[in-house]
């Protein structure tokens, strides 16, 4: 019996070695033939029927979605056009029909036949805005009444003479005596016509120019002073443009194009009209008369101003919708490098016209490059 015992303590003793060198050994043990009981490795993501951006950075876009987004792509082309300066401009109304209306001394707003007239209104050269009744101080007032009062009484001793000339007429009373007091009796009551109380006098306020009031500051009863503006008058449809440019922008190369884009991206042409010749904030102010005013346009607003000027550059003309931003805020364009594949760029532009742009680094002649529905491509997650 103890030798017996002796044989399953040593057995005993060999499995209990065995079982700990085993659990210090990693588990590579599986159940079966393929069912791995290790730690799972990452799936690996293939493309399917889902657009999805890869980890290399290009998009896998379907021929399906491809279809439904309308994608389009266009060959890049490198070709020769001259690149335009971004410039901020100010609305202004064409100096040649603006019109102001300001009083000519101090005085009170009344009612004309149709009215005090208002913003918005349509008005001609020469329609009557308002009337304006002259001031006049206490002191004038008082010296306008003795003299007044004074000529009153000269005309009525003119008149009574006049009439003891007639009753006498004859031999006795020369003709030259009465013609002399009829013509003093003409005088003065010329001079009490001029003497009337200044209040019943009207000046007519009358619109220089034919526009539209876009400016009105009066109100009936109102006291205004001598100088003060009352009325603005333009043509919404002859307009300007001033825009700050840099000094010499255009000595040495001349303005070929330029144009006016507002908030909505609505295209403006522009006609170059000149350059003021002193700098003002550091630049030139540069005038630029709009040949086809948009109704978006408001006098006083801001607005973007691209003009062409200097040497022509070689570059690849693409929309201005095909270039996006990249996640690090940087310009980019996508380019098909495979039939369902694309690849962002890394470009740099110069804006052309307002609708199109100039590439000038970044991109290959023969590239695919997306000229529709990018922004949508780069929106893929």
């Amino acid at each position: 019996a103890e030798p017996s015992a002796k044989v399953l303590k040593s057995a005993a003793e060999i499995v209990l070695v065995v079982l700990v060198a085993a659990a210090a050994l990693p588990d590579r043990s599986t159940a079966h033939e393929g069912d791995d009981h290790g730690t799972p490795a990452a799936p690996v993501q293939t493309p399917g029927g889902t657009p999805v951006k890869l980890p290399s950075g290009e998009v896998f876009l379907p021929k399906a979605t491809q279809r439904l987004l309308q994608v389009r792509t266009a060959p890049a082309v490198v070709e020769s056009a001259k690149p335009a300066t971004e410039l901020v401009g100010t609305v202004i109304a064409d100096p040649a029909h603006e019109g102001r209306v300001q009083a000519p001394m101090d005085g009170q707003i009344e009612l004309a036949d149709g009215g005090v007239s208002y913003v918005g209104q349509q008005v001609t050269a020469g329609d009557v805005l308002a009337l304006l009744a002259p001031a006049m101080p206490v002191y004038e007032r008082g010296t306008l009444a003795q003299v007044t009062a004074d000529v009153e009484g000269k005309l009525r001793i003119a008149e009574q003479k006049l009439a003891r000339l007639t009753r006498i007429s004859g031999d006795y009373i020369p003709q030259r005596e009465i013609e002399d007091t009829k013509t003093e009796i003409e005088s003065l009551r010329q001079q009490k016509r001029v003497l009337e109380p200044k209040n019943a006098e009207r000046l007519q306020l009358q619109a220089p120019v034919s526009g539209i009031i876009s400016v009105a500051t009066v109100r009936a009863g109102q006291v205004v002073s001598a100088r003060d503006t009352l009325f603005e008058i333009v043509d919404p449809k002859r307009l300007w443009i001033e825009a700050m440019g840099m000094p010499g922008s255009d000595d040495d190369n001349p303005l070929t194009e330029a144009t006016a884009l507002d908030a909505e991206g609505h295209k403006i042409p522009l006609t170059f009209v000149g350059r003021a010749p002193a700098l003002r904030h550091q630049a030139l102010p540069l005038l630029f008369r709009v040949d086809e005013p948009h109704a978006s346009l408001g006098i006083g607003s801001t607005i973007k101003v691209l003009v062409r000027h200097g040497a022509p550059v070689d570059g690849i003309i693409v929309p201005d919708g095909a270039v996006v931003r990249a996640p690090n805020g940087l310009p980019q364009v996508w380019v098909k490098v495979a039939p369902e594949r694309f690849a962002p760029r890394p470009v740099r532009t110069a804006p052309l016209d307002g609708e199109r742009v100039v590439v000038t680094t970044g991109l290959a002649k023969g590239d695919r490059v997306v000229v529709g529905a990018a922004e949508l491509i780069n929106q893929v997650r």
